[in-house]
């Protein structure tokens, strides 16, 4: 692997674990996406706000952090290995 796919490797895994730890990033990211698209095809729509949910409440999603760290690991080690 060469070193700039390791770093993009290691940038994508962190990104991943990112989203897999932090409860309710995913779906505040979904709602400001949707409004964002929602102003571009309605100047005069008003801005709606986000509120917290209980949803948000529940732990991040692990099987995504864990496949983000496990492809920051092995990343590392293609570094370390060569």
């Amino acid at each position: 692997m060469h070193e700039k796919q390791a770093v993009f490797a290691i940038v994508a895994g962190a990104v991943l674990a990112m989203f897999g730890l932090v409860p309710g990033l995913t779906s505040r990211l979904m709602f400001e996406i949707q409004n964002f698209a929602d102003s571009l095809s309605n100047s005069s729509a008003r801005r709606a706000v986000y509120s917290s949910t209980d949803s948000e409440h529940v732990p991040g999603q692990v099987w995504l952090a864990v496949a983000g760290l496990a492809l920051v690991a092995l990343a590392i080690y293609s570094i370390v290995g060569n």
